[in-house]
């Protein structure tokens, strides 16, 4: 469980600081392992150093969980160019990787994007895959300054061959090569080797709605339109954002269950008595949701969401 393994990190990291800061890890293994554990050793400075065992290292769940990171890294830049809140739930994710292979280390990975990215779907795509010319448009852009350096006044002759070649072409010769050969524009027998700094390749989404974000290889689209039950779900989100922060404001426990009073428009009001009620109260802990003016002993807070002037107050059970 999530707990195993943070106790586990906890007691290792430990060991591996005593020689450093030998009275910290000294009270952290006091805490963590002989005040539930009578038979260990007496003192941090008394157990063996912790030795690596390489048979555990999994490499490509490393491998998934290092693009899973990018991948998410890139969604969360598309929605931030486009100002979407992280609370916000949105329909789907698009993403292009270099080949097949990424794409099969990073499906299993799915959900934890979906979790990440807050999204309904996660659609992978691999570069020059059957299916990569439906939702993508591919393009070239030469860069004309490193062009220029190599190839002087023949530089924009080479840019212009380039953006007549196949941006497909282009991309698979680069996996395959490090660079793409050319023939000379000003001297056909003469073969032209260009580096990937000499030109980008650019895939973006063929319909509207989405916000790319491409770094190399790599393309994230994210959808951005926004149903309106996409909406009141992410209406419902902040709601639970701001009762759980009244909650820590009010030195409420972690189990304490609470009433919670609302007041708002009639938008609002359709809101916390419609589907998303009973995720509210699970999320907050609320045993109720009252419509109206809160009592005296409440903590209460007047907020504007989503340009509603709203006020919502938590009571201790």
């Amino acid at each position: 469980s999530g707990y195993i393994t943070l106790h586990t990190c906890l007691v290792t990291a430990a060991k591996l600081m005593a020689p450093l800061a030998p009275f910290v890890a000294e009270e952290m293994y006091q805490n963590l392992v002989c005040s539930v554990d009578s038979t260990a050793p007496d003192s941090i400075h008394l157990i063996d150093f912790p030795v690596a065992d390489e048979s555990l290292v999994d490499l490509p769940l490393m491998e998934a969980t290092q693009l899973a990171m990018k991948v998410s890294s890139m969604g969360r830049a598309a929605r931030s160019n486009e100002k979407i809140k992280v609370r916000q739930p949105l329909n789907a994710v698009k993403v292009m990787v270099r080949n097949d292979s990424e794409r099969d280390l990073l499906g299993p990975m799915i959900p934890q994007l979906i979790d990440e990215l807050n999204v309904k779907t996660v659609t992978i795509d691999a570069a020059l895959g059957p299916d990569d010319l439906e939702f993508w448009n591919w393009a070239s852009s030469p860069n004309k300054a490193t062009l220029g350096k190599k190839h002087g006044a023949n530089g924009q002759s080479v840019a212009d061959a380039l953006s007549a070649m196949d941006p497909r072409a282009i991309f698979k010769s680069f996996g395959e090569n490090g660079w793409v050969e050319l023939a000379n524009p000003k001297e056909s027998s003469e073969i032209l080797h260009i580096d990937q700094e000499d030109v980008e390749i650019i895939k973006t989404a063929k319909g509207d709605g989405y916000a790319e974000v491409q770094e190399g290889p790599y393309v994230v689209a994210v959808e951005t339109l926004l149903t309106p039950e996409l909406a009141e779900e992410g209406l419902a989100r902040e709601v639970v954002h701001r009762i759980q922060g009244m909650r820590r404001s009010a030195d409420f426990d972690v189990i304490d269950r609470i009433v919670t009073y609302y007041q708002g428009p009639p938008e609002f009001a359709g809101l916390m008595q419609g589907a998303f009620s009973g995720y509210i109260r699970d999320e907050t802990l609320s045993t109720d949701l009252v419509d109206g003016p809160p009592a005296d002993d409440t903590t209460t807070e007047t907020v504007k969401v989503e340009g509603m002037e709203i006020t919502l107050a938590v009571q201790r059970v």
